[in-house]
């Protein structure tokens, strides 16, 4: 059994939205409006990137069996060598999914600089994470991988550029 599915979506969205119901509401039509994508962002987001979490011992007891398994095994460290069609899809992806980190951050924040590093510092978080859950779990989890570091800084990179370039739009014309 895991957590994840539909589940997730409810459960979280729902908490998110009375964690900042003071703030949606007191908000302009506009800012309510991007602070529900920025929850239901947050909530796809960390479904794709942690989900699903195996919590059945049963299933965890058997990963564990593989006496072949290796920590090293699941962490990349060379970037963007020996790709294939599935490696590629996933840093395409990658992409597409850290462009609204970095336009939505740019939105709430309006520092170039803080949503840089707001960027830089999730995407490590994250590979630290998936890291950690191999190293608790002793079984391959996730892959903590150089190309997906790479993959969603330029994403968020990507949100940001589009994100000032919207706002500029938007300053000459009020």
């Amino acid at each position: 059994m895991y957590f994840g599915g539909t589940a997730y979506y409810l459960m979280s969205i729902t908490l998110l939205i009375i964690l900042f119901h003071r703030k949606i509401m007191a908000a302009p039509l506009i800012r309510k409006g991007m602070i529900l994508l920025t929850i239901a962002y947050v909530s796809v987001a960390l479904n794709k990137l942690f989900l699903p979490i195996y919590y059945q011992p049963s299933f965890i007891d058997f990963m564990r069996v593989d006496p072949n398994f290796h920590l090293s095994q699941t962490i990349n460290l060379v970037p963007l060598i020996k790709m294939n069609s599935a490696d590629i899809r996933n840093f395409i992806l990658n992409i597409v999914l850290f462009v609204p980190l970095g336009f939505l951050s740019y939105y709430f924040k309006k520092s170039w600089k803080k949503t840089l590093l707001l960027i830089v510092l999730t995407t490590v978080f994250i590979e630290i994470i998936q890291f950690m859950g191999n190293y608790y779990y002793q079984f391959m989890w996730r892959i903590a991988d150089i190309n997906d570091l790479i993959a969603n800084c330029l994403g968020g990179l990507l949100g940001l550029a589009i994100s000032m370039v919207f706002f500029k739009k938007q300053k000459k014309k009020s």
